[in-house]
């Protein structure tokens, strides 16, 4: 009897241990909100990677070995990326609480840091215009519900510019263990 409470209580902690999914990959995060005159034009977006996985990633990728990725290295990786197309490229925005469908990101640039990091810099867009006196909540979050990758928000580097005619106030939540960045845009009388 004994025998078989040690054996169910081994089998029982091994199934949970491999339930247990962790990140393999690290992103540090920073955005820019780009406010033109009519509203919300998109959201510019900085990854860096782990050190680790963007060692792996130079030494893959810059086959010159220079620390620069010149033309074909840049359209390997963008290749690469865009796959991620598939999962959103694990971004979700939402604007007043319903999604919004991005469609696919533009102006994807690929580099490496002088630290020897890799960094994507992409734009996503996002139109959304305003009335005079309309206030809008825009919401943005990058996670992986599988959580191969893990997203953390450099929260010095989250920013939102705009002219005169808007007022925006940015702040962070927690929803579904993943940061979300909430942006409240107000436009004034003209």
């Amino acid at each position: 009897m004994f025998q078989k409470s040690v054996k169910a209580a081994l089998l029982m902690l091994l199934f949970s241990i491999s339930l247990l999914a962790h990140p393999h990959l690290f992103i540090d995060v920073s955005a820019r909100f780009v406010i033109n005159d009519s509203g919300l034009d998109g959201i510019q977006v900085l990854w860096e990677i782990d050190d680790m996985n963007s060692a792996m990633m130079v030494e893959h990728y810059d086959r010159n070995s220079d620390g620069v990725f010149d033309e074909s290295e840049r359209a390997e990786i963008e290749k690469v990326f865009n796959n991620l197309s598939m999962y959103n490229y694990y971004t979700t925005v939402e604007v007043d609480g319903r999604g919004y469908d991005f469609g696919r990101v533009e102006n994807f640039v690929p580099s490496i840091t002088h630290q020897s990091r890799i960094q994507y810099a992409f734009f996503i867009p996002v139109s959304v215009s305003f009335d005079v006196k309309e206030s809008k909540e825009i919401t943005i979050t990058f996670s992986d519900p599988e959580i191969y990758t893990a997203f953390f928000l450099d929260k010095n580097l989250i920013q939102a510019t705009s002219d005169e005619s808007f007022s925006t106030d940015l702040s962070f939540r927690t929803r579904n263990f993943a940061e979300t960045i909430v942006l409240e845009i107000f436009r004034s009388a003209d």
